[in-house]
């Protein structure tokens, strides 16, 4: 007798699935209310989350496919552009930690387009910063070390610069031929502290350079040729605003910084203090008061300067027959490889 109820209410029950799949019979909700209330009650449609992100137009499917926001031209699949292989706008920095690669594809999206040109840029601008913070950790001379990559200006256009290009520009520098030989002794170290006190030196006042990273007009602008007037600002070895820097830290031409002075004088020595990558002075003259240069040193600078530590040249001559009131520092920076910045210069004499 169990066995036959338990069949006849599992067969009711099968009944009841069945009709509630055809739409026969409907489960109450939980107000109570049956089939009637859900025919009174106004029809809404559900949200649908996938047909929503399926209308979104993303980068990465107008990149692969530009035609991905139009509409099929005929019942065939749309076709899918395939990008040709092409070469990287930035350039893959050799052993330089941080950098990075971008590869720009063919396509026809405009607003893709727009995007990847703003990514190259990035990207130039990041490994650019990359190089500066790799250069500034291990400074060795362009001579005894294999050609490096010239590093990438913060601009597109200048992110397609491949290594090679800075690689040839560093050996088509001619080298600077010694016409005097550099005075300051081989081991001597430089005592900085009897520098700033000397009486008879003074700090350069105004300054003019053939090139500067400034990113501004600004005359005092960070990295300009003024950030090398004063007395030295700039506590350590180190990539700083407080100090001129030039344009491109591998130049295939010289570059120069021409400071002036306040009071003239009979000179015994110049010095220049050099706050990262120390070493690429090629030529020291001094500029007499109706503005005619004298050289007084020119060649390659062999002061043992120590690693990731500021450098002094300093040059020492008989006292000039002439008033100086200015010099002229000129820079072969591809002997050295990153940014070779000055923080100071101070010319010592008497009046």
């Amino acid at each position: 007798m169990t066995s036959a109820r338990i069949y006849t209410l599992a067969c009711i029950s099968i009944a009841v699935l069945a009709g509630c799949g055809r739409g026969e019979v409907a489960p109450a909700d939980h107000d109570g209310a049956g089939p009637a209330a859900a025919a009174e009650a106004p029809s809404t449609e559900s949200f649908d989350m996938a047909g929503v992100a399926t209308q979104e137009i993303h980068l990465a499917e107008e990149i692969v496919d530009p035609d991905a926001n139009e509409p099929f031209a005929s019942d065939e699949e749309d076709q899918v552009d395939v990008p040709e292989e092409t070469t990287p706008d930035s350039v893959m920095l050799a052993n330089t930690p941080g950098a990075v690669t971008f590869v720009t594809v063919p396509t026809s999206s405009l607003r893709a387009s727009h995007a990847q040109a703003t990514f190259a840029d990035e990207a130039a601008r990041h490994n650019r910063e990359a190089l500066r913070r790799a250069s500034l950790e291990s400074v060795e001379p362009a001579s005894s070390e294999p050609a490096s990559s010239e590093p990438a200006a913060p601009s597109a256009s200048d992110a397609n610069a491949s290594s090679s290009d800075a690689a040839a520009a560093i050996a088509s520098t001619p080298p600077v031929q010694d016409s005097k030989p550099a005075t300051q002794p081989a081991a001597a170290p430089v005592d900085e502290k009897k520098i700033l006190a000397d009486p008879l030196g003074q700090w350069a006042s105004s300054a003019v350079a053939s090139s500067t990273y400034a990113q501004t007009a600004d005359q005092k602008a960070g990295y300009s040729a003024w950030q090398a007037t004063g007395a030295p600002n700039v506590s350590r070895y180190s990539d700083n605003p407080a100090a001129w820097t030039t344009r491109s830290g591998d130049s295939k031409t010289p570059e120069w910084l021409e400071v002036k002075f306040a009071r003239p004088v009979y000179a015994t020595s110049l010095r220049i203090r050099q706050s990262a990558a120390p070493g690429a002075i090629s030529k020291l003259e001094l500029i007499d008061a109706d503005g005619a240069s004298h050289e007084i040193w020119s060649g390659a600078d062999a002061t043992p300067y120590q690693k990731n530590t500021i450098g002094w040249l300093v040059q020492d001559i008989p006292k000039t027959s002439f008033v100086v009131t200015g010099a002229r520092i000129t820079l072969a920076t591809a002997r050295v490889w990153g940014w070779n910045q000055i923080d100071a210069v101070q010319l010592v004499g008497e009046p």
